[in-house]
This record gives C-alpha cells, sequence and structure tokens, in this order.
C-alpha cells in the first residue's frame, strides 16, 4: 500500500502534542506546535529485544491510519510496534498577557 506524503508545511496550526524521542525510557515530554496538515497526536514505542524506542509528536491523520495497520505485524523476528493516535489539542489561546495587562491598570486606578 502507498499512502501519499502530504506537502511539508512549517506554518503552525493552532494544535499541540506532547512531544519527544528517546532510544532509552524515560521519553522526557514537551509540548510541541503542529504544523500543516498534523491534526493527529502520535504515541509510539518500538521494542526490540531490551532496547526501546520512543517517538511521541504531531502527525497527520492518513500517518496514523498506516501505523495502526503495522501494529502487530514483526518488522523482524523480535521488535514490536505498540502505537495509539489521538486528535490533537487546540491550543489554548494566550490570554495571560491580556489579562496581566488589565490587572496591573486596575492597581493603578486603585492606588
Amino acid at each position: 500500500m502507498c499512502t501519499p506524503v502530504p506537502p511539508i508545511s512549517s506554518k503552525a496550526n493552532g494544535k499541540k502534542c506532547p512531544a519527544c524521542f528517546s532510544l532509552y525510557p524515560p521519553c522526557s515530554t514537551e509540548e510541541a506546535e503542529c504544523t500543516g496538515d498534523e491534526d493527529y497526536c502520535l504515541d509510539a514505542t518500538i521494542k526490540s529485544g531490551v532496547n526501546e524506542i520512543t517517538v511521541k509528536g504531531c502527525t497527520t491523520k492518513s500517518f496514523c491510519a498506516v501505523v495502526q495497520e503495522m501494529i502487530g505485524t514483526p518488522f523482524h523476528t523480535s521488535e514490536t510496534l505498540n502505537a495509539q493516535c489521538k486528535p490533537a489539542n487546540k491550543a489554548p489561546s494566550s490570554r495571560f498577557p491580556l489579562l496581566a495587562l488589565l490587572g496591573l491598570l486596575a492597581v493603578k486606578i486603585v492606588l
């Protein structure tokens, strides 16, 4: 099965996912801004003997479909893939600077 690769876009789309890459557990997670058509969060682990690779981050719905098809299919004799895809969360709008400014203004008026 051949899945077309979507065009790469560096424009943030307002969605965020936990993201990390680790050759050895634990995987230190940070938040990544999704770009372009990335509207899903991937959480995948590949185990091979005692080795474990963890990958988390933004991805597309079509890539998630390919990953889901691969679960349970051995890459080699001892490697297994465990993966989940979930819709990415919309990044909360940043109102903190506006609220902080309004708070300072209120303090100035009161004093």
